[in-house]
């Protein structure tokens, strides 16, 4: 009898990565649609869940045009925060006047709130997309730097000496071992880079307007239209999740030589091995 359910048992182990978090999903839809059903929860404080689902299937077209605005915002601030974040990281690693010199600013920037600079970008550049794309663009800025600059330097001593002693430049040295080293801490930077800038961009749309997926979750409010709230939430949760997944399959696809990646494929072995059913 338990031979039938061994295909069943291989499947779950094969997709428990994704099977757990819908089952918890599923747990707390359900409890939300008891919550509003039992406790007779009127439409403008919480809608149900199936009035969400029907606002986000039935129009897209509401969500899309605004989120595609937001998206524009993300990957223009993040690619220059990018552009910009790693070359300036090498640059303090491999230079210590440098280092002294601009690092302290570095962190300064970061203790000031971004989004204090809104109502001075305002000024300067007016309602459009650039006070918005800079404003992700100091969000995402830090995480790089920092996570670049410690892939820089975690390269072992040894290696660079024997570079070096076989005749390799500094130009050599940096893209041939200092770069693929530090791409590791690269892509870590860049996941919570990519995540901060999503919020960067909904808080620089809240304050200034114009159009985005900031701008409708802040007139769904104002309107108490509570299930188009949601439904921007729902979307904007997908567009992050597609976000930070795209930059870990690149990171699959480029470093599979590295021990995380290794790591998550053992793992998944493992999960349908004859040796992790019999446990």
């Amino acid at each position: 009898m338990l031979r039938f359910l061994t295909p069943l048992r291989r499947f779950v182990r094969r997709r428990s990565a994704l099977l757990y978090p819908l089952v918890l999903l599923a747990a707390l839809v359900t409890a939300w649609e008891l919550w509003i059903v039992v406790g007779d929860v009127r439409r403008f404080i919480a809608p149900s869940p199936f009035s969400v689902a029907r606002v986000v299937f039935a129009d897209p077209g509401t969500f899309l045009g605004p989120l595609w605005t937001t998206l524009k915002e993300i990957l223009i601030g993040f690619g220059a925060s990018l552009a910009a974040g790693v070359p300036l990281a090498a640059l303090m690693v491999v230079s210590r006047p440098v280092r002294r010199s601009l690092y302290p600013l570095v962190l300064l920037s970061q203790v000031v709130p971004k989004i204090a600079f809104a109502p001075l970008l305002l000024i300067w550049f007016g309602f459009s997309l650039m006070p918005k794309v800079i404003i992700v663009f100091l969000i995402a800025f830090f995480p790089i730097v920092t996570d670049s600059m410690v892939g820089f330097r975690a390269i072992s001593m040894e290696k660079l000496y024997l570079a070096r002693s076989m005749g390799a430049g500094p130009l050599r040295v940096f893209l041939q071992i200092r770069l693929p080293g530090a791409l590791p801490h690269i892509f870590a930077g860049m996941r919570i880079a990519a995540t901060f800038s999503v919020s960067g961009a909904v808080v620089a749309e809240f304050v200034a307007g114009g159009s985005g997926i900031g701008h409708l979750l802040k007139s769904s409010n104002l309107t108490q239209d509570t299930p188009v709230l949601f439904g921007s939430v729902v979307y904007l949760a997908v567009m992050t999740l597609l976000i930070f997944g795209g930059l870990t399959a690149l990171e699959r696809l480029l470093l599979p030589w590295h021990a995380s990646v290794r790591l998550y494929r053992s793992e998944s072995q493992a999960a349908v091995s004859p040796a992790a059913e019999l446990g």
